[in-house]
């Protein structure tokens, strides 16, 4: 579960265990799914780059991607990450890896390869109405579920799966539709300034795109229902980690789901 959301003028902190709200036990992997203790630190509000950065096993024009990213890209609205369609070896994790899932989409340490099962993470709204966020990339971008505009499936994506609409019309991404190759996302659109607890090797420097978008519309407190968000000053925010006030609140908030548990 997403335990904590500190919003700061210029970046968010994301604390969560990585613990799904669901039984997990049906996955066939010989793992265990733990307690995590992931900390994100995610420029806010994100950076559109000039170029795209390919997380998977293909980049740009088909060409195989030598390098996709390991690990997440990106954080569900419950807490668990958000992984390409790369396995450990670089090949494609829902043919070598699906049969190992379970009937959720996720397998441990938990994470999700493809869109979950419907009525767990989100509800989708196809043919009524624009699909919920679904989760955060590490680039910043918001990412929906595969229902755009009155529930219709986009016509207008991107490389990425992005594009802006009537109902955000800030650059946000979507889900494929029925589960469809890349599953998740193909690339990122926006500057990663953080490789968070990802492969990904960040540069030095980002080009910004000429065109970005207002994002003083999303609304943190209505998006992460499952977590405790607050506002707090980017000059107190400093580093995240365990000296961090973000990460002090965190930890109390899992002391304090791990106590019930134990009652």
């Amino acid at each position: 579960m997403t335990n904590t959301v500190a919003v700061a003028s210029s970046y968010v902190t994301i604390g969560t265990t990585g613990c799904p709200p669901y039984d997990w036990s049906s996955q066939k992997t010989p793992n265990t799914a733990r307690y995590q203790y992931y900390s994100w630190k995610i420029t806010w509000p994100p950076v559109i780059s000039t170029s795209k950065i390919y997380v998977g096993i293909y980049g740009a024009n088909g060409a195989t991607n030598s390098n996709p990213i390991m690990g997440p890209i990106g954080l569900s609205v419950d807490g668990v990450p958000i992984y390409s369609n790369a396995d450990a070896n670089k090949l494609d994790a829902y043919i070598n890896e699906g049969s190992s899932f379970d009937t959720v989409g996720g397998h441990p340490d938990i994470h999700y390869h493809e869109e979950t099962a419907n009525n767990v993470v989100i509800t989708n709204t196809s043919g009524t109405s624009h699909s919920p966020l679904f989760g955060i990339m590490m680039d910043g971008v918001p990412i929906y579920g595969p229902y755009g505009d009155n529930g219709a499936v986009p016509t207008n994506l991107d490389a990425c799966n992005g594009h802006t609409d009537s109902t955000y019309g800030f650059y946000h991404y979507h889900l494929p539709a029925n589960r469809a190759f890349p599953y998740t996302l193909a690339c990122l659109s926006g500057c990663v300034y953080n490789a968070q607890d990802s492969s990904y090797t960040v540069p030095s420097t980002c080009a910004k795109s000429s065109t970005q978008y207002d994002y003083s519309s999303f609304k943190w407190s209505s998006s992460f229902t499952k977590a405790t968000v607050t506002t707090v000053s980017s000059a107190r925010g400093g580093r995240v980690g365990r000296g961090s006030d973000v990460w002090v609140a965190y930890a109390a908030t899992v002391a304090s789901t791990l106590a019930a548990l134990l009652l």
